[in-house]
């Protein structure tokens, strides 16, 4: 089998009606990115295309081979990051939902105490960038930052993608905030 590395997607063809045709292919493949390509005065048709998961978008005659390469390649890095950030999001979440139902905490007298309460993360940011470049290729950053329902614990996640995940930085932190307000 044949793997699609991008879909160059025409708005003005008979049969990609409206939008439905990028949704149609989004739906099919989710993972691959989508570049419309559009006439001059449908540019708010591929504005709209964006917010339905197209990475990009061209207009006719507007469009040079190096501007089409360029947003192909920027497309297909773009999509990698994206689906970098999912994955990363997703396994942040199954460690988070895996804290049990009590924290054990030292309090203002040196004594053990367990807060019997279930931890319950909520995002307090999150962030990602993603960008391709001639000398380092692809390069990113995200940044995640959780806070429990009480606000004495924060979790925080940041990668910095350069090249690929061998060559990237990675740090997990912990905070216990036991005087945050």
């Amino acid at each position: 089998s044949s793997k699609i590395d991008v879909i160059l997607l025409d708005l003005s063809l008979p049969d990609a009606v409206d939008l439905e045709a990028v949704k149609s292919v989004y739906k099919k493949s989710p993972l691959v990115p989508i570049v419309v390509l559009t006439g001059l005065y449908l540019e708010q048709k591929a504005i709209e295309a964006l917010k339905e998961g197209a990475e990009d978008y061209l207009i006719k005659g507007q469009t040079e081979g190096n501007l089409l390469v360029k947003s192909l390649r920027y497309s297909i890095e773009r999509k990698k990051s994206e689906v970098i950030l999912r994955n990363q999001t997703k396994t942040l979440k199954l460690i988070l939902d895996s804290i049990g139902d009590g924290v054990i905490v030292v309090d203002k007298e040196g004594k053990y105490k367990i807060n019997k309460y279930k931890l319950n993360f909520s995002p307090d940011i999150i962030y990602g960038n993603a960008g391709y470049n001639t000398f380092y290729g692809v390069t990113g950053s995200t940044v995640m930052a959780f806070s429990d329902l009480l606000g004495n614990h924060q979790i925080i996640f940041v990668t910095n993608l350069l090249l690929d995940l061998k060559n990237s930085d990675y740090a997990l932190q912990y905070l216990y905030l036991p005087d945050r307000i």
